[in-house]
């Protein structure tokens, strides 16, 4: 029977020198490395957010708004 003879040589193959073994725990090596590299990461943005100062990105925006809103007054002002 084929299935028999498929099912039984890949039990062989899978059981000899531990060769099953050895895939899952190269896979599960591989997970634990992925795993590991998010956390990783992780962690550096969790560092780099906790440092990032906001201050100099809204002055900046508040000042460039200011100085629309002058631009408009000015601009009102000379039409009008």
């Amino acid at each position: 029977n084929t299935v028999t003879n498929l099912k039984t040589n890949f039990q062989n193959a899978w059981s000899e020198n531990d060769t099953g073994k050895g895939i899952i725990q190269d896979i599960l090596d591989i997970f634990n490395d992925i795993l590991s590299t998010i956390n990783s990461i992780t962690a550096d943005t969790r560092d780099w957010a906790a440092e990032l100062d906001f201050s100099p990105l809204l002055t900046s925006v508040k000042s460039l708004l200011d100085s629309i809103l002058v631009s408009k007054i000015l601009s009102t002002e000379l039409i009008i």
